[in-house]
């Protein structure tokens, strides 16, 4: 009896070890045309409220210095998605979309929902 309780709690101990792989929550906020006048970013703005941007801005990640390689809503947004640059046949333009310029260029959404995560876009 006592051997058949050993190799039970042998079993259930080796069982407790392995640990489930948890994966990151992941919200990517793209907003064009959003200037840096909320006060998350340290701006006094009374006439731009924005309680829930500026706490989700001070428990996440807020980029204070970031730059645009083309000022083109639909051709930076397509830059940012495939990681590719702009230049004077592709990503040019305000319709720009990246399954036309560049059709073999995997979107970030892509490489998410290939690694288990459920994607959404509204806008």
């Amino acid at each position: 009896m006592k051997k058949i309780l050993v190799i039970i709690l042998g079993i259930f101990l080796i069982s407790c070890t392995e640990q489930v792989e948890q994966k990151h929550n992941i919200l990517f906020i793209s907003i064009d045309d959003l200037r840096p006048t909320m006060n998350s970013y340290n701006y006094d703005n009374e006439t731009m409220i924005t309680p829930y941007m500026d706490k989700l801005a001070s428990e996440g990640v807020q980029f204070n210095n970031a730059f645009t390689n083309i000022a083109v809503c639909g051709a930076s947004r397509a830059s940012i998605m495939t990681g590719i640059r702009p230049s004077e046949k592709r990503f040019n333009d305000f319709s720009t979309r990246a399954s036309v310029d560049a059709p073999n260029a995997i979107p970030l959404n892509q490489i998410f929902k290939e690694n288990g995560y459920e994607t959404i876009s509204y806008g």
